[in-house]
């Protein structure tokens, strides 16, 4: 039943088509084997790489910290993966702290507002899943941010999708979101 009702409303967030025009584009890290980005992290970088190339003057700020098995922060792999793929490094910005989407959004919220102000309108970047929770988190936060669905990995897209859904109860009940 909780995923009847949980699964189409992450669907349909994660399918949403983002306006155009967004002054500040947040990207969500994950995983990193060593220096080199996972699939799911390449994935959600080609989808904020093709909205920057369409929105040049969109800052980019990546944000993920360190963990277990990276030998980099997932900020700076980010970076490496999109300034090998053409992207200025004057566009963006790295935060490298964050262990959490609650930590990324905060986080990127204090560099956003530093560089554009307060009133900056926001984008992120994560995989479709994870859209919902993510939105509901930096609503929480006072960052009215919209997210940009990336497509997942085939073989874990339902279990992603049946964990999140468990989680996002879980982040309700417990006044996270």
């Amino acid at each position: 039943l909780i995923l009847l009702v949980m699964v189409p409303m992450m669907w349909r967030e994660g399918h949403r088509r983002p306006d155009p025009g967004a002054d500040a584009l947040i990207v969500l890290g994950c995983g990193v084997h060593g220096e080199r980005v996972s699939l799911t992290l390449a994935r959600r970088l080609d989808a904020a790489l093709a909205y920057a190339e369409a929105n040049p003057d969109t800052l980019v700020v990546l944000s993920g910290g360190q963990g277990k098995g990276e030998d980099i922060t997932e900020a700076e792999a980010m970076r490496r993966y999109l300034a090998a793929r053409g992207l200025p490094e004057s566009r963006m910005r790295t935060e490298e702290k964050a262990e959490s989407t609650y930590a990324n959004f905060l986080n990127s919220k204090r560099i956003i507002d530093r560089e554009l102000g307060a009133g900056a309108k926001v984008l992120f970047v994560t995989t479709r899943f994870h859209v919902l929770r993510a939105e509901l988190v930096a609503r929480s936060l006072g960052l009215d941010a919209e997210g940009v669905g990336a497509r997942g990995v085939a073989w874990i897209t339902p279990n992603d999708y049946m964990r999140e859904s468990l989680v996002i109860i879980y982040y309700y009940l417990g006044g996270k979101i």
